[in-house]
């Protein structure tokens, strides 16, 4: 069925077996500079450097182009909007919609940034398993619990949350193949229709939801989880010298161009 948005790619390569911590910081701080970086040759540098990664993780880039698409749109459309709106020095069109030297700067460097930031997030999804990220977000953030902050159970709401999307895609997928088996036209019609086509697809989704909920409450109800208690973890994380020298680098080169 193919990889699905922000589920994990088991592999064998340099970046899989990174300290997942690594990857959280080395993610934060690349994300940060891709906003703040100057255009162009600060935002070029973080860019390359996102590049990088994403080939070192020797994750198949087509599935970065999976979760790219659904974003495709949203893109080019901010791009334009900055393209022809940005005020500067004139080169062609006609007004309202002017194409300034700022203005292609501008296109450029919002693309750059968001296209960065989106594989970043793809590439440290794909190279992290949930549980791994979120015993990093918790060793991180320990210091919060001293102001009263339910941490375990936040988190694990958030790893929850990561593990259902792939299974949401997946049931997605199957719904829809149900209904074209049953005859059911999905893809042309009028407005009415696409809503009833919709609502066909949605409900018997959101009724598999709240079923894959209620037995994995059940589960962990028999496994004795209890939420406010100490827990450890079984695998200790330990950073490497290629832990080091990565944040080394990355945050060597975020401070120099910022």
């Amino acid at each position: 069925m193919g990889l699905r948005m922000g589920q994990y790619l088991p592999l064998d390569s340099p970046i899989h077996r990174l300290d997942p911590r690594t990857k959280l910081l080395v993610t934060i701080l690349l994300g940060l500079a891709s906003f703040k970086a100057p255009y162009p040759w600060g935002l070029i540098i973080i860019v390359s450097m996102i590049l990088i990664l994403v080939a070192a993780s020797r994750v198949p880039l087509y599935h970065y182009w999976q979760d790219l698409r659904p974003f495709v749109l949203i893109i080019l459309i901010t791009a334009a909007i900055q393209l022809f709106l940005t005020p500067g020095d004139y080169l062609i069109g006609h007004s309202p919609l002017i194409i300034t030297q700022q203005g292609i700067a501008g296109a450029m460097g919002l693309f750059m940034r968001i296209t960065g930031i989106l594989l970043l997030a793809r590439w440290l999804t794909a190279t992290t398993r949930p549980v791994q990220l979120t015993n990093s977000l918790e060793t991180l953030l320990h210091p919060l619990r001293r102001i009263g902050l339910p941490l375990h159970e936040l988190l694990m709401i958030m790893t929850l949350s990561l593990s259902f999307i792939p299974l949401l895609g997946e049931e997605t997928v199957r719904i829809q193949r149900a209904q074209t088996t049953r005859g059911a036209n999905l893809r042309s019609g009028n407005l009415l229709s696409g809503t009833k086509r919709i609502i066909a697809i949605i409900v018997p989704l959101l009724r598999g939801a709240m079923q894959r909920a209620a037995y994995l409450a059940e589960a962990m109800e028999d496994r004795g989880y209890e939420a406010g208690g100490h827990r450890t973890h079984l695998y200790q994380q330990k950073l490497a010298l290629s832990d080091y020298g990565l944040f080394t680098v990355v945050a060597a080169a975020v401070v120099l161009i910022l």
